[in-house]
C-alpha cells in the first residue's frame, strides 16, 4: 500500500470514527471464510460498518479523530465495527454471533465518549432497546398517576353512594 493510499484510508476512517455513536474492537481469529461473510452480511442488513483494518492505519486514524485511548486495544488482528442509529447495536450481534461460534471476541468499545473494556461490553449487549426503555419509562412514569386517578374515583364513586344514601332516606 502506497503512502498516499494509507492517509486516504486513514482519513476515511476517520470520518467513520466521527460519525459513529459506538465503535466496537473485535478479535476475528478462527473464523473462517463462510463464517466472515455471515458475519459480514449479518452487519449489513443491520445498517452497520465492519471491516478488517491494519492496526497501524488504525492507530493514525484514533489519534487523529481524538480517541488516542482506544490504541491500547489494537494488538494483534483487529476487525472494526460501528454502530450509527443504535449505538448498542453492535455488541448485540457481536455478542450473539461470539455465542455462536465460539470464536469472536470483542476487545473494548466506545460508545459517545466512553471507553468499555470487554467485560463492560458484554453487558452492554444484554441491556434491552431503547424502544423497551422507553416503554418501561413510561409506564414507571404513568403508575403513579393511574393508581392516584383510580383512588380518587373510588372516593367519588363511595360519595356518590353515601349521597344516594342519604337522599334516599330523606325521601322517606
Amino acid at each position: 500500500m502506497k503512502l498516499d493510499e494509507k492517509e486516504k484510508a486513514v482519513d476515511e476512517l476517520v470520518e467513520e470514527l466521527k460519525k459513529a455513536k459506538g465503535i466496537y474492537f473485535a478479535n476475528f481469529i478462527g473464523l473462517n471464510v463462510e463464517e466472515e461473510r455471515k458475519l459480514r452480511r449479518r452487519m449489513r442488513e443491520n445498517s452497520l460498518f465492519y471491516k478488517v483494518v491494519k492496526n497501524t492505519v488504525i492507530r493514525f486514524a484514533c489519534k487523529k479523530a481524538g480517541f488516542g485511548p482506544l490504541t491500547e486495544y489494537l494488538v494483534g488482528p483487529t476487525a472494526l465495527c460501528f454502530g450509527y442509529d443504535d449505538p448498542l447495536l453492535p455488541s448485540k450481534i457481536l455478542q450473539q454471533f461470539s455465542k455462536e461460534t465460539g470464536k469472536l471476541v470483542i476487545k473494548a468499545s466506545f460508545l459517545e465518549g466512553r471507553l468499555f473494556d470487554t467485560d463492560a461490553t458484554k453487558k452492554l449487549a444484554n441491556i434491552p432497546p431503547r424502544d423497551v426503555l422507553l416503554s418501561k419509562l413510561a409506564m414507571t412514569i404513568s403508575s403513579p398517576v393511574a393508581n392516584l386517578a383510580m383512588l380518587l374515583r373510588g372516593v367519588l364513586v363511595n360519595f356518590l353512594f353515601v349521597l344516594h344514601g342519604v337522599a334516599k332516606k330523606k325521601g322517606e
